[in-house]
């Protein structure tokens, strides 16, 4: 049974006509249509959007890539090998039937080195060597027994150190003095002796009558230190007691004409200071009488109250640095007017007598003189005879030197680039002739025979494939398990 409207000759030509280059919105709006009931008419009419693509088969080398490597990396590394998007790859593979390898099993040479090597190596150490992530040689620790959490049980001496040092002493303190961790320590007092840090304690009536006495009166500080409580505790009572600063003296009409004849000539902390009253006061009572909001106050921050705390450059100042610029450092001339570097800076930037170069040289001869010693003949030597034997660190120490400075010095004497320098603080440069070994055979030899042949660390190897382009290659992984299978890793 059909329902819905049913589609005329008209709408069929008109669908045919602008279905292809306007889309199903245009033509829905048009023939008063819904965009599903369009998109259904599409299929049964035969017509289709230009932007289409159509479906791409795959091939059969694709295929044959699909089942050998799928199963080892996964539909990501699939897809960008081919082109294609990770979940067509997963649907070609599951109706190929071929499955993700979800773990590589562990072959017996692995077992072994993790039974020997875990108790003296870190987890991420192995991991490297096996070429295996860190978590998966702790789980499969796990699995082995080798992964045992050594716990040290609580004695009575050690109980009654954590409760009569409990309220004394940190978690830290504990634990160093118990040889534990601060965790442990919390843990136990938590979990099985039952003690808590905070201790509240009850208000009492002749506490509470106080406090609605002279709450607002006196600062809350004070207040806390005449009930023996902290200013938190105070404070929460007073939201408690519903409590808030109106006990404190009310505004007479002297003071609040003083605020609003100084308000903008006066920072509110000068107002209250002189008045007697906290800051916070004043800015209630200016907000109150509509006196805030106003941007002259912002401008006197800029103006006056610069010009009262010193701030601004009086003119004997200003001709001071003019005089004295080019032939004094900025160190020198904001000690002698006791100002900050920063400040001479920028004065003398406002007095444009900034980018001459003779103030530079200036600069670069105080360094000289104040500055770094220069080498004595005496150290050149030593350093000439001892930097193939010693390192830069060694050589700066017992001279009581940098070690840059060791290193600028051996530039000057013509001493640096030289390969034996290397060897000693072991960083060898590849030679040409190991990289092109490498390029012929890392795809033959595992890292660990390429690292015996060169006489080289075996995390070198794959660090320097990198950088020659040659990392990447799932070949390279398939001859390591090759390896292992066979034991010659």
């Amino acid at each position: 049974m059909q329902t819905g409207k049913p589609w005329t000759d008209e709408e069929n030509l008109f669908l045919k006509k602008y279905y292809p280059t306007k889309g199903s919105k245009y033509v829905a709006d048009a023939l008063g249509r819904t965009r599903a009931a369009v998109r259904k008419r599409t299929f049964k009419v035969g017509v289709s959007a230009t932007g289409y693509l159509p479906f791409h088969a795959y091939s059969p080398s694709e295929i044959i890539f699909i089942k050998k490597y799928y199963p080892l990396y996964g539909s990501r590394y699939v897809g960008q090998k081919l082109g294609r998007s990770p979940s067509s790859i997963k649907d070609k593979a599951r109706r190929l039937r071929v499955e993700r390898r979800k773990f590589i099993d562990w072959n017996k040479y692995e077992i072994e080195y993790l039974k020997k090597w875990y108790k003296k190596k870190r987890p991420s150490v192995i991991a490297r060597h096996l070429e295996r992530t860190t978590s998966a040689v702790i789980a499969r620790a796990r699995k082995l027994g080798l992964l045992i959490r050594i716990t040290r049980k609580w004695d009575a001496d050690e109980d009654r150190f954590l409760i009569k040092n409990f309220y004394k002493m940190t978690y830290k303190q504990i634990g160093k003095y118990l040889n534990r961790t601060a965790g442990s320590v919390g843990h136990r007092a938590r979990a099985m002796l039952k003690l808590r840090k905070l201790i509240t304690r009850k208000w009492v009536t002749k506490e509470k009558r106080i406090l609605g006495r002279l709450y607002g009166k006196i600062t809350v500080a004070e207040l806390a230190a005449r009930l023996n409580r902290t200013t938190h505790s105070i404070l929460h009572q007073a939201r408690v007691q519903k409590k808030s600063a109106k006990g404190a003296p009310a505004y007479i009409a002297e003071e609040i004409n003083f605020i609003r004849d100084n308000y903008l000539t006066m920072t509110n902390v000068q107002i209250a200071k002189k008045l007697n009253r906290s800051p916070s006061h004043i800015v209630k009572i200016a907000r109150i009488n509509g006196l805030s909001g106003n941007p002259e106050k912002r401008r006197m921050w800029k103006r006056g109250i610069r010009k009262e705390s010193g701030y601004n450059y009086s003119e004997e100042d200003k001709e001071f640095i003019r005089q004295n610029y080019l032939n004094m450092t900025n160190v020198q001339i904001a000690k002698k007017l006791n100002r900050t570097v920063n400040g001479i800076l920028t004065t003398a930037r406002k007095l444009g007598l900034t980018g001459d170069p003779q103030k530079t040289k200036l600069g670069h001869s105080s360094l000289k003189t104040t500055g770094s010693r220069n080498f004595t003949e005496k150290e050149k030597k030593f350093i000439s005879d001892n930097y193939l034997k010693m390192t830069n660190l060694q050589i700066g120490k017992a001279l009581k030197r940098h070690p840059g400075s060791i290193q600028r010095i051996l530039r000057i004497l013509g001493l640096s680039g030289n390969p034996e320098k290397l060897k000693v603080s072991g960083n060898v440069r590849y030679t040409d002739q190991e990289k092109e070994f490498i390029r012929e055979n890392y795809f033959k030899l595992t890292n660990r025979q390429i690292a015996l042949l060169l006489n080289r660390p075996p995390e070198s190897i794959p660090y320097l494939a990198k950088m020659l382009g040659l990392s990447g290659n799932p070949e390279k992984k398939q001859l390591w398990y090759n390896s292992l299978r066979k034991g010659k890793h």
